[in-house]
Formats: C-alpha cells, structure tokens, sequence
C-alpha cells in the first residue's frame, strides 16, 4: 500500500502547489480578468474571472483554460 500512496501523495502535492502558483500568477499578471477571491486565505488560495455580464465567479480550470493558455507567465515552472 505504502509503495502506491506515498508516490500518490507526493505527485498530488507537486500538482497542487504547480495550480497554486499558476493561479497567483494569473491574479498578478492579468488583474482585469483574474482576482483573488475576498474570502480566500494563505493557506486557501483562491481566484475569481471576471464574467461576460462584469460580475466575478469561481474560477473553474477548465473553462478557463484557452485563456490560460495564452499566458505564458502562467505555464512557466520556473
């Protein structure tokens, strides 16, 4: 078991701090489109997009992941 979950674990923690970097990155980077959400913490990083009608929603990944794509800044590892 131990040789399945530690590996798991780890990759999951690896991805998780690449998707909190990249989202602080967009936050910064493009703060027109992208904010951090008033109710997030530290700890609890997380992003609101601005909407079509001017209002701020959760930020979803995959719905936002053309215009990801486009910011280079936010792909970047380094």
């Amino acid at each position: 078991m131990e040789q399945f979950y530690a590996p798991m674990r780890a990759l999951l923690g690896q991805s998780k701090g690449l998707y909190d970097k990249m989202i602080r990155v967009l936050a910064e980077t493009e703060p027109k489109r992208y904010r951090k959400d008033p109710h997030s913490t530290d700890d609890d990083y997380r992003l609101e997009v601005i909407a079509s009608d001017g209002t701020w929603k959760e930020f979803r990944l995959l719905d936002q992941l053309p215009a990801v794509k486009n910011n280079e800044k936010a792909l970047l590892s380094g």
